[in-house]
């Protein structure tokens, strides 16, 4: 769900960077990509509809701008039919959105200062960035398009913003490990920013300014990744094999047949918690003829248990 969520959402971001670059006119080609991307979009996840108002409210603000005023009229009328197509083909997204538990929870989600650090710090940890970098490559955008007054790259960065902002009030309380599908929307336009900033300071003519801005980051991510940076599955790195197995589809049956693993004196096993962990422990160590076990660890922040077994 995620997943399709990034995809028409950076589709979405596309059809509007079309319109942008099209003289802010919208033919019947765009008028259809927008109508079927917004509908279909609103019906992956409601998080769409976050990130596509922010859309909409900048390129609002850049028709009025530009006097474009037949174009708003289009374009407002086509986000209400979309919106209007969504709830009829779903009329229980209503429902969902403003009185179910998810919609209700929404607005009483609390330490707002304290989720923005949290989910800053796993934006940064997603590009293995020092956090202030984001910052500073945003700044740096900013002071270029703000110089040279255009100001089309508005709509790459203040809806990613704004988004980023809403979800930290909004979405649930979970775990640092979770977080990360709340803002993957925003993934890929960072990138996008980041590649925007370099192709913009390299465009700069005082070439030591450009040289500066590389290799100073360059080195700070190297130091970074090299004393802070810690992987998320640590137990995946000290045992020389692995065997992953989705127990939802009854695939433990193929433990019975491992001879290699049979043989082992001792195994580790990890099991979410989300999932029966002590029968899926009970039937492993059935098949694999263990009498004994002990637990190495039992995390709540990572929702695993982590098991020795043994004869």
């Amino acid at each position: 769900m995620y997943q399709m969520l990034i995809f028409f959402s950076m589709l979405s971001l596309y059809i509007h960077l079309k319109i942008i670059n099209n003289d802010f006119e919208i033919d019947k080609k765009i008028r259809n990509e927008l109508i079927i991307v917004s509908v279909l979009g609103f019906l992956t996840q409601y998080y769409f509809c976050i990130f596509q108002l922010f859309e909409f409210i900048v390129l609002i603000i850049m028709l009025i701008k530009n006097k474009k005023y037949n174009t708003l009229k289009r374009y407002i009328k086509y986000t209400i039919i979309s919106a209007i197509i969504g709830i009829l083909i779903f009329p229980a997204s209503i429902y969902h959105i403003f009185f179910s538990y998810r919609g209700t929870k929404a607005n009483i989600a609390s330490n707002f200062l304290e989720k923005i650090k949290l989910y800053f710090n796993e934006l940064s940890y997603a590009f293995s960035l020092v956090p202030i970098m984001l910052v500073i490559l945003f700044l740096i955008i900013l002071a270029i398009e703000i110089k040279q007054r255009d100001f089309k790259n508005i709509i790459l960065i203040l809806p990613a913003i704004l988004y980023f902002l809403v979800i930290c009030r909004i979405a649930p309380e979970m775990k640092a490990n979770t977080i990360i599908r709340y803002i993957a929307i925003i993934l890929p336009i960072y990138s996008l920013i980041i590649v925007l900033g370099i192709d913009k300071l390299f465009r700069i003519e005082n070439k030591n300014i450009v040289l500066i801005f590389i290799t100073v980051p360059i080195l700070l991510l190297t130091l970074y990744g090299n004393f802070n940076s810690e992987p998320r599955f640590p137990e995946f790195l000290i045992y020389k094999e692995h065997i992953i197995i989705n127990t939802s589809a009854d695939s433990l049956e193929i433990l019975k047949d491992d001879e290699k693993v049979k043989n082992q004196e001792a195994v580790i096993v990890n099991i979410r918690k989300y999932m029966n962990y002590e029968e899926i422990l009970k039937k492993i160590m059935e098949m694999l003829k263990f009498d004994k076990y002990s637990i190495l660890e039992d995390s709540d922040e990572f929702e695993t248990v982590i098991y020795k077994l043994y004869r």
